[in-house]
């Protein structure tokens, strides 16, 4: 078996005080060249596994936000939810395989308004797998996805909630 290939990556961030059509591009070249490497990975036999924080929410069920609030056209989610379908890489959200229907499992919150303590937040730190992942480091991954969401952290410090699991 070829061994597996690993991406641990901050994806690009927009924040309220960026240009955000020029970040926006960038960022989609970003994950454009991201998809290109894992192409490339699981074209060569190798397993994949995409970890950390995408700044991508995939579905409403991942937001704080009403749905009616929610933008699912904006184009780094469909990116995302492409290589999640069969028309893409097939990637695997871990935490979602695990959980498909769970709420209010959040991985990153306001530091201004102190968004933790009410877990008003965000999903966008991300476990994904594609290609042939050992059994075994696939139920790892899930564990690590499932124990952060919802502020169950030991960390308080920082907009995000770090998730770790020995593998």
């Amino acid at each position: 078996a070829a061994a597996a290939a690993a991406a641990l990556l901050p994806g690009p961030a927009i924040t309220s005080e960026e240009r955000v059509e020029e970040r926006m591009a960038f960022k989609m070249l970003f994950y454009q060249v991201l998809e290109l490497r894992l192409r490339q990975w699981l074209a060569a036999g190798k397993p994949c596994l995409v970890v950390g924080d995408l700044n991508i929410s995939p579905a409403a069920i991942d937001s704080c936000h009403p749905p009616a609030e929610f933008d699912a056209q904006r184009c780094d989610r469909l990116w995302l939810n492409k290589q999640l379908g069969a028309h893409g890489l097939g990637l695997v959200d871990v935490f979602r395989l695990q959980h498909p229907t769970r709420r209010n499992a959040y991985t990153c919150w306001s530091t201004v308004t102190s968004a933790r303590v009410n877990n008003y937040g965000t999903r966008i730190d991300h476990i994904l797998a594609a290609g042939s992942v050992p059994g075994g480091l696939t139920t790892a991954a899930a564990a690590a996805a499932a124990a952060a969401p919802n502020g169950n952290s030991r960390s308080s410090s920082s907009d995000e909630c770090p998730t770790q699991e020995p593998l």
